[in-house]
């Protein structure tokens, strides 16, 4: 399925990644949002202070110095954590 098509309101794509990620919001506004990479540990390997705004809602973000496996992005907006998994494969 085609992330961008979805109406979920955080997105992550490309999945599987090679190594360049684009994080999607859904902003009513102009946002700054933590978003953080765990590897398959638990351990939060990159965090980001990224900024979204309703007419950006897309950010892209470089994984290139991290190894290929499985990591989880997390978003918290203040009031829920979100996470999506993700497949790095270079």
């Amino acid at each position: 399925m085609n992330a961008e098509l979805t109406s979920e309101p955080f997105q992550v794509y490309p999945n599987p990644s090679s190594g360049i990620l684009n994080i999607r919001l859904q902003p009513e506004g102009d946002i700054q949002q933590t978003v953080e990479v765990y590897n398959h540990l638990g351990q939060k390997v990159e965090s980001y202070e990224l900024s979204f705004t309703k007419d950006m809602p897309a950010v892209e973000v470089q994984l290139n110095n991290l190894s290929d496996g499985v990591y989880f992005i997390r978003v918290f907006d203040g009031e829920q954590v979100q996470t999506r998994r993700i497949l790095l494969k270079k």
